[in-house]
């Protein structure tokens, strides 16, 4: 008896309490709480940000996300974290130059590499000095799965994304960033790639979609396969053959049913 009535005093005295606590606090309908957690998730996963939200909230694609992001993001923290990016990747290239055109490839890579060519550093003052020569050009840094993009001064009408001169990034997609003067490509892009080729190749290869409705992946399914082609080395040849057998069969089924529709429809 005397317990019982201990845990009914105890329940109503912590009901008390929190009734106190949560008195002044606003709920949030459930469509600021979307916002809440679109923030939460840019503030705390590492990766692709659009990818996480549009698969957690059901959008069709990524251009819905945006406004649950907007003002949202942390900029202090970016605006720190962006410059040692960018020096942790220009120092990899210095270092690494002599390995631009088979482990790292791209405009950006290909920059750099013509840098430590023309001027031949040799002492690490010197490295420091071309990369804050390098680094004093360049404008942004963007990554997604398949590359990293890293514009610099002189290039924005160059960029596959250009629209009237000026480079948006925000139009970034596979077909224009694996062969952008702009973009970065290295193995650990494989596996993005992937991903994002993987649907367009089913799609491609389904026996009830006719070529005239898929025909428009072919640039892509083939820039995409001279880029893998590149990016293979001896430590990944087996599963880069793999990607590019099922690139090949993508590009091979449109191609065979344009023909078969042409002969049909003439």
């Amino acid at each position: 008896m005397w317990l019982a009535g201990r845990l009914r005093i105890d329940k109503a005295a912590m009901k008390n309490i929190s009734t106190e606590l949560l008195r002044y606090v606003n709920y949030p309908t459930p469509h600021a709480f979307r916002h809440i957690w679109a923030e939460v998730v840019l503030m705390r996963y590492q990766g692709d940000v659009g990818a996480a939200i549009r698969h957690q909230f059901c959008h069709l694609d990524n251009s819905f996300f945006m406004a649950y992001l907007r003002d949202k993001e942390a900029k202090s923290l970016i605006n720190v974290a962006r410059p040692k990016v960018l020096n942790s990747i220009i120092d990899t290239l210095l270092i690494e130059h002599k390995a631009i055109g088979r482990n790292f490839l791209g405009g950006v890579a290909r920059f750099v590499g013509k840098s430590v060519s023309i001027t031949q550093v040799v002492t690490p003052s010197e490295l420091r000095a071309l990369r804050e020569q390098i680094s004093s050009r360049i404008i942004s840094i963007n990554s997604t799965q398949y590359s990293t993009c890293i514009p610099r001064e002189g290039t924005e009408s160059r960029a596959k994304c250009a629209e009237f001169g000026d480079i948006n990034p925000h139009n970034a997609k596979l077909a224009f960033c694996l062969n952008c003067t702009n973009a970065l490509v290295t193995e650990g892009n494989l596996r993005g790639i992937w991903e994002v080729i993987q649907p367009f190749i089913k799609e491609s290869l389904h026996e009830d979609v006719m070529g005239f409705m898929v025909q428009h992946h072919l640039p892509m399914m083939r820039s995409t396969e001279r880029k893998v082609k590149e990016i293979r080395l001896d430590s990944n040849a087996e599963k880069v053959d793999k990607m590019l057998y099922w690139i090949r069969k993508a590009i091979e089924s449109i191609e065979t049913k344009l023909h078969v529709e042409k002969e049909l429809y003439g």
